[in-house]
């Protein structure tokens, strides 16, 4: 594997970052590694606890793979970082079902985040970042493993990569954690901002309402006309400079 502390998944959430970490996760302990944390970080605090042991850290073999919505911390120091990237359009329209919030609290929300993919691409080289779009992480989810394999410098062979696959499909996920939920063993919460709760599996990072019916390209149906033209607009300029559809799909 390529010389790290860290491998991050960073970047908007509702992009594929949880399955795409845990990807990560499994490719670096293939090579033999230690991965760290061995449960997922529910806060983001102990997300940059974990990254200050890392730099800390003298053993080539313990590796942390973290994952985090905030500012890489430490300037990305030692690390290695992957970033799955979608229509900011269908990110807001993801996290209002995902986190129960209207359209005037996800969108500042969420073009923070695309301000800080903006940071990214200007500041991280081009050796230390893999771009990743959610649509191949949806439709051609194998060969999105072995492009992270390619810049992890980890061998996975295509049973391995197969595998790994079918027990990422939004099928797997949804019986994990409809087994959590029923066994009450193990499991945490994570609040909404209405007061609802999400379950949150330690071992995975995935939560309740991770896996949903949404097809991208739907926001500018699902949407009120008037919303949607304000989104619309909103990311014009984003979608330009990444290099995405400026058109529903």
């Amino acid at each position: 594997m390529r010389e790290a502390k860290i491998v991050w998944v960073a970047g908007m959430p509702r992009c594929g970052s949880m399955w795409t970490y845990n990807v990560a996760r499994a490719l670096v302990a293939s090579a033999g590694l230690e991965v760290l944390p061995a449960q997922v970080p529910k806060l983001e605090a102990e997300v940059h606890a974990e990254a200050q042991r890392a730099i800390a850290d003298p053993d080539p073999h313990r590796i942390r793979v973290l994952k985090t919505h905030h500012a890489i911390p430490f300037g990305a120091k030692r690390s290695l970082v992957i970033l799955p990237l979608r229509d900011p359009r269908d990110v807001v329209v993801s996290l209002m079902r995902f986190m129960r919030m209207p359209l005037a609290h996800a969108a500042p929300r969420v073009d923070a985040w695309a301000a800080l993919l903006d940071h990214y691409r200007r500041a991280l080289a081009p050796s230390q970042v893999l771009w990743l779009r959610y649509a191949d992480i949806a439709l051609r989810p194998a060969n999105v493993v072995d492009e992270i394999a390619t810049f992890l410098q980890v061998a996975c062979a295509p049973e391995a990569r197969d595998q790994l696959v079918a027990g990422l499909t939004k099928a797997a996920v949804r019986e994990r954690l409809d087994r959590l939920a029923a066994s009450g063993a193990g499991a945490d919460g994570v609040l909404n901002p209405d007061g609802s709760i999400r379950l949150f599996d330690p071992e995975s990072g995935f939560q309740t309402g991770h896996v949903s019916d949404y097809s991208d390209g739907d926001w500018h149906r699902v949407l009120p006309a008037a919303e949607a033209a304000l989104i619309a607009e909103r990311y014009t300029d984003f979608l330009r400079r990444h290099d995405l559809p400026a058109q529903p799909a």
